[in-house]
């Protein structure tokens, strides 16, 4: 019998070894909107062993130029429940939980807890993604950030011992939002696959990318700018 992930296994960068690794692994998705939709759905079908699906959000008219797991029959439904089902008829040996809540400072110990080997930041404020990355730095859980706006996109590896979201972004505002500038529906899908290309990465025991990766699908421009860890960041400056 012809292996599922035969074209992973083939790869050395992967192969039979780090394939298993990716089966045993549980990854947490948050955010479930257009870079979760397409981050979450490769991951399942990359074969992780289980992924927990954090959204509170449902779909609506606008979601659908660029959230690809949702179409017109599913608007005013759960993102997280339809996300749950349309991962699992992708990949049913994969083990999918759905929580239909908005991660907090309060519930976010509860949620994540003991529960995962990484998280994959999909989520579209600033808030949260403070939360989320001071969550992780405590805890030394990897963290794969991803956002989009317009035609632009960044992927940033937060890993223990490593520069964090705050030595980046500390004293950053909320800016010009996707609601304001637009997003192009290609650039949450080639944003996401970089995202969960870092996460496969890491998995399979391999060190991320290090530094902030930046892609303009418009112009087919990638960068990487170097993120030197600050020593008196107040998540990670004394960890």
């Amino acid at each position: 019998m012809p292996s599922r992930y035969k074209y992973h296994e083939l790869m050395p960068e992967i192969g039979r070894e780090g394939q298993k690794r990716i089966s045993q692994a549980a990854v947490a998705v948050i955010g479930l909107g257009a870079l979760g939709s397409t981050c979450s759905m490769l991951l399942a079908r990359a074969g992780v062993g289980r992924l927990i699906l954090f959204e509170d959000d449902k779909v609506e008219l606008s979601n659908l130029q660029r959230q690809l797991l949702y179409s017109e029959a599913d608007i005013g439904k759960s993102k997280a429940e339809l996300a749950k089902r349309a991962l699992h008829r992708a990949n049913s040996e994969v083990v999918i939980k759905a929580v239909p809540q908005k991660l907090s400072k309060i519930n976010i110990k509860l949620l994540l807890k003991g529960d995962v080997d990484l998280v994959a930041d999909c989520t579209d404020n600033l808030m949260a993604r403070f939360v989320l990355n001071d969550f992780c730095v405590k805890n030394k859980l990897p963290l794969v950030h991803a956002a989009c706006l317009a035609a632009q996109g960044q992927v940033f590896c937060i890993m223990p011992n490593r520069a964090c979201f705050r030595c980046l972004f500390e004293g950053a505002t909320a800016g010009i939002t996707p609601k304001q500038a637009g997003v192009l529906n290609s650039c949450p899908a080639a944003t996401a696959a970089l995202q969960a290309s870092q996460i496969l990465r890491i998995l399979t025991g391999k060190e991320p990318v290090n530094g902030l990766i930046r892609v303009d699908v418009w112009r087919c421009e990638v960068t990487r700018i170097e993120v030197k860890k600050n020593t008196k960041c107040k998540a990670c400056g004394n960890k």
